[in-house]
């Protein structure tokens, strides 16, 4: 007998009792609807003060007879309630080991005990209460259940319980956030996310149900996750869960539950450098670079496949944050895959970009900037560079500032780490093509940004007054910098060190032809030596890197000052 028709057998009493509860409830139902209709014919006669009074009266009434809120006395019944079901199940089970219909009824009855404890989720408040008696040893129990069916039920009341919305719109919201906090200390203490692996594995996603249960079982990490901001890192020590995670993403067939994982691990990558470095010891960036090799070719089908794409790609430009990854990322050969996505000009293009800002980026992108301008990735960038795909972006929902900063970062990457000589002049000399117009193309971005952010440097002052910050001159300095960085500076400042290295690589008839461009639109060099000086001044790192760079910038403001 299949657990759904178990849950659906009635003893004949049962039934008896059902088919006159709902005549019962057929018969208010017709009461219900003549009252209605009387209602609706009467609905535009006022109420007067008689009605009034009666009305408030059955109101007050039925408040008074209402049942008492769920509080300690209701969830000790509803646990003793499980408790005693349980151990019955397990008794009848030890008994009669090979006569199910022995143990049938029982099994559905702690089932119902399961669903009953639901009301539970409403009341996180009480969660202290429910680690004092020791519940959660009991659904653990019940999480490796033979019977999957109740392990799929503990797993939707876990997933409920651990809803951060239910524990913010409580009243007692404060009491509500510690019992839930206490409820997520006992489950580490019992080890009950090791336990929840073991049912996830036992479960076959190709059933309906099954799928469900898993993506619940997600649900419950993401919960947590939200609830505690430590726990992306006690997962990320969870060996297991994490090679499930990736696991998990390698199936070619798209659904929820794969998606899902990716989002999870895109979330614990994104947490911190301890992941990250944790995630990079353990795992292969092979994983990742093969389920986005087969977008090189084809678009995802559809809004969540491209969700999940984005996802990988996600991934990986937090792990290119790390040096070490970025070393890997290069074996394995992450920098050709890039550019041959960029040169199909398929949906991935844009994700490929992405990466490769964070690829060629720091003291360890040299060697990404190397292979960058070996593998001829110059031809694609700079065509991107020229022409914006506005309507692929559209379709693609990417944001078109971002992808311009993707391909300034890149250029400006590669000018910064390439050592080879040979290999910068590459660069440069595409300033030059075509009659200039890619420095053309760049003195327009200038311009374009450099009013962006003097708008926005007014709109900081503006939004620093209204709310009133007062802070010591240094960091008051420091806010109004942060802010103006996030609103376009930091674009503006790639843009002239871009523009300060074609004019010093190309010489002063570069520098002329940049001018003249600027003087056209009632502008000048000045307004590139501001940017450079102020970008200058608030490098304040003491790497050898970062000063290379400051000396390298108050170099290039002495050279356009002449």
């Amino acid at each position: 007998m299949e657990f759904d028709d178990i849950l659906k057998y009635k003893p004949k009493a049962a039934q008896e009792d059902d088919e006159a509860g709902a005549a019962a409830e057929d018969d208010s139902a017709a009461k219900r609807k003549r009252a209605d209709e009387e209602y609706v014919e009467d609905e535009d006669r006022p109420i007067d003060e008689e009605e009034r009074d009666r009305i408030l009266a059955m109101l007050a009434k039925e408040e008074a007879t209402a049942e008492p809120g769920f509080d300690v006395a209701a969830l000790r019944r509803l646990v003793l309630s499980l408790e005693k079901k349980v151990s019955r199940n397990q008794e009848l089970r030890i008994k009669f080991p090979k006569e199910p219909i022995k143990f049938v009824d029982s099994e559905i009855e702690m089932h119902q005990a399961v669903q009953e404890l639901h009301v539970v989720a409403t009341a996180p408040q009480l969660y202290s209460e429910l680690v004092r008696l020791q519940t959660v040893k009991t659904l653990l129990s019940l999480l490796i259940h033979e019977n999957t069916d109740v392990a799929m039920a503990v797993i939707g009341l876990l997933n409920e319980m651990t809803d951060v919305d239910i524990v913010e719109e409580e009243d007692e919201a404060e009491e509500a956030q510690r019992g839930l906090a206490l409820l997520l200390q006992e489950f580490k203490d019992v080890d009950l996310f090791s336990v929840l692996l073991q049912t996830v594995q036992r479960l076959d996603e190709k059933q309906k149900e099954d799928a469900e249960a898993v993506h619940k079982a997600l649900g419950v990490l993401e919960n947590c996750s939200e609830s505690e901001p430590t726990f992306l890192a006690f997962l990320m020590a969870h060996a297991p869960w994490v090679a499930w995670l990736v696991q998990r993403v390698q199936p070619r067939t798209h659904d929820d539950n794969r998606l899902y994982a990716s989002e999870l691990l895109a979330m614990l990558l994104s947490h911190s450098s301890e992941n990250r470095q944790v995630f990079a010891a353990r795992e292969s960036l092979d994983t990742l670079l093969q389920c986005l090799a087969r977008y090189k070719k084809r678009d995802p089908e559809g809004s969540d496949e491209a969700e999940y794409m984005e996802n990988l790609f996600g991934c990986l430009c937090s792990l290119l944050m790390e040096r070490e990854c970025q070393d890997k990322f290069i074996k394995a050969e992450g920098v050709e895959l890039m550019l041959l996505m960029l040169r199909e000009q398929k949906h991935a293009r844009f994700g490929a970009l992405r990466v490769l800002s964070f690829a060629t980026g720091g003291e360890g992108g040299v060697p990404a900037c190397k292979l960058f301008v070996e593998r001829l990735g110059l031809r694609s960038v700079f065509a991107l560079f020229m022409k914006t795909p506005r309507s692929a972006l559209k379709k693609s929902g990417y944001n078109e500032r971002e992808f311009e900063e993707q391909l300034l970062t890149i250029l400006t990457n590669l000018l910064r780490n390439l050592q080879d000589e040979a290999l910068r002049k590459r660069v440069l000399a595409k300033f030059s093509e075509a009659d200039c117009a890619k420095l053309d193309h760049l003195a327009e971005l200038h311009l374009q940004y450099y009013k962006r952010a003097e708008a926005r440097s007014q709109q900081v002052d503006e939004e620093i007054a209204a709310e009133g910050l007062e802070l010591e001159p240094e960091l008051m300095e420091n806010e109004r910098y942060l802010r103006r960085m996030e609103g376009g500076l930091h674009a503006l400042q790639m843009i002239d060190t871009l523009a300060a290295e074609a004019i010093f690589g190309l010489g002063d008839a570069a520098k002329e032809r940049f001018e003249k461009v600027l003087a056209l639109k009632g502008s000048s060099l000045e307004t590139v030596v501001r940017t450079l000086q102020e970008h200058a001044r608030n490098i304040d790192s003491p790497t050898h890197y970062d000063m290379r760079l400051k000396d390298r910038l108050l170099l290039h403001v002495q050279l356009l000052s002449m």
